[in-house]
């Protein structure tokens, strides 16, 4: 049975109810290397139907992943709307340009895989002790959206992301780093991942002390998105602000936030493996500033949330096939500015560089500020990286994270499949220790 014929046996049980179908099918291959050798591969595919049913202002969800009986599931969902949350008044009201869902999907575009052998050579010649782990990652998804209020969505998105870690022995523990971007399959892709695992295994051979701690701190993209883009994009989320969790729950669009920092969430990006026409509501998505020159300037809301909060939903609901919804964004953007990055490393004598840090959410957002500490650390003097400190803790009290200047490097690199940032000096952001 295909996605549509499923969805439209659901929407027909509807009866008098206010139904909405969501369906999915997502097959992920992901192929392993070690060095230049085949590591293995795996293969997963879900495949799954969620329904809907609202209710004298409640709605229930019922979900199904394999042979299913349509008045069985509908029948479930109006069980579960009896004790289930309260819902806006309409699943949505948006017309989506809709692909053909009877059609299915075409087949998938030929993508080239990374040149493991080429890649892992090149990374030995330069670091012999350093080992290659490679992923290669393709994605395929199709998503089929039916409501009983005339939501009719289909499309079906695929993806590749390219997943390196280059490993070796330093001073007793094993290093890691990692790199993890889009995969367009393009040759100056593979420049750009060998020239970032070959710089940073450089910086990191070399160890420095930290002189003092009185010194200027600058983020790559990687701890930007760590420490700046995540939890502000978090704290503009629609489940942050509901609970009250949010440490911007207190602003409203026109309140001072990060002076100087425009960050967009953009899910029409070209390339980009989040970029989708409606999200999983069937709203139309289209990008937005979250912030604009430091000031809020919106949020990131799906239909529940944009009806509790007062506003409009913006497209920004996600889903697993047998889950509620809920707001994020898709892929946070932040232009570059006027100062490439040698100029920026080189615009003061000695600087502290930000490349990693500890922790899997890294940071601690609130009230009071921001802390965290440091993984990945680097001294540079004169504009180049002398080598790796360690014990480096980070920290800013919230104001002056958010309201302090920033400079941006021209250069913009992609963190992940959610972001893609420049580099930037933070003049709110100070260390707050370190081994000196």
């Amino acid at each position: 049975m295909t996605l549509a014929t499923a969805a439209e046996a659901v929407l027909a049980a509807a009866g008098r109810d206010a139904l909405e179908v969501f369906a999915l099918s997502r097959r992920v291959r992901t192929r392993r290397w070690r060095g230049d050798e085949p590591a293995g591969e795996l293969l997963r595919h879900e495949r799954g139907i969620a329904v809907r049913v609202r209710r004298e202002g409640r709605v229930g969800l019922a979900a199904a992943c394999g042979p299913f009986d349509a008045a069985d599931l509908v029948a479930s969902a109006r069980v579960a709307a009896r004790s289930g949350p309260a819902f806006p008044s309409s699943f949505a009201e948006h017309p989506v340009a809709s692909e053909d869902a009877a059609a299915g999907p075409e087949a998938p575009d030929k993508c080239s895989e990374p040149p493991v052998r080429e890649l892992a050579q090149r990374l030995h010649d330069r670091h012999p002790d350093a080992r290659l782990s490679l992923q290669f990652v393709e994605s395929e998804e199709e998503r089929l959206i039916l409501s009983t209020e005339g939501v009719r969505a289909y499309d079906c998105r695929r993806a590749t992301m390219v997943r390196a870690i280059a490993s070796r022995a330093d001073s007793g523990e094993v290093l890691d780093l990692f790199y993890e971007a889009p995969w367009p399959a393009d040759s100056t892709d593979v420049d750009a991942l060998l020239r970032w695992l070959v710089l940073r295994l450089r910086w990191t051979r070399r160890r420095a002390a930290m002189p003092c701690n009185d010194l200027p701190v600058i983020l790559t993209p990687r701890a930007l998105d760590a420490l700046v883009a995540q939890p502000l994009a978090a704290a503009l989320a629609g489940p942050a602000l509901l609970d009250g969790t949010s440490f911007l729950s207190g602003q409203r669009p026109e309140e001072p936030s990060v002076r100087g920092l425009t960050l967009l969430d953009d899910p029409t990006l070209t390339g980009a493996p989040r970029s989708r026409r409606f999200d999983d509501e069937g709203v139309p998505t289209r990008r937005r500033e979250l912030l604009r020159r430091g000031v809020v300037a919106g949020y990131a809301l799906d239909l529940s949330a944009a009806e509790r909060l007062g506003m409009a939903s913006t497209g920004s609901a996600w889903r697993r096939w047998d889950a509620w919804p809920a707001a994020e964004p898709a892929t946070l953007v932040v232009h570059g500015g006027s100062t490439d990055v040698t100029r920026l490393l080189g615009t003061w004598p000695r600087a502290v560089l930000i490349d990693e840090v500890a922790g899997e959410w890294f940071s601690d957002v609130g009230e009071a500020g921001v802390a965290a500490s440091a993984h990945l650390a680097f001294l540079v003097e004169g504009g180049e990286v002398v080598g790796r400190v360690r014990g480096v803790s980070l920290s800013a009290a919230r104001d002056d994270l958010l309201r302090g200047e920033v400079v941006l490097s021209q250069e913009v690199a992609w963190v992940g499949d959610r972001a893609l940032l420049p580099w930037v000096h933070a003049a709110g952001l100070a260390v707050s220790d370190a081994d000196v």
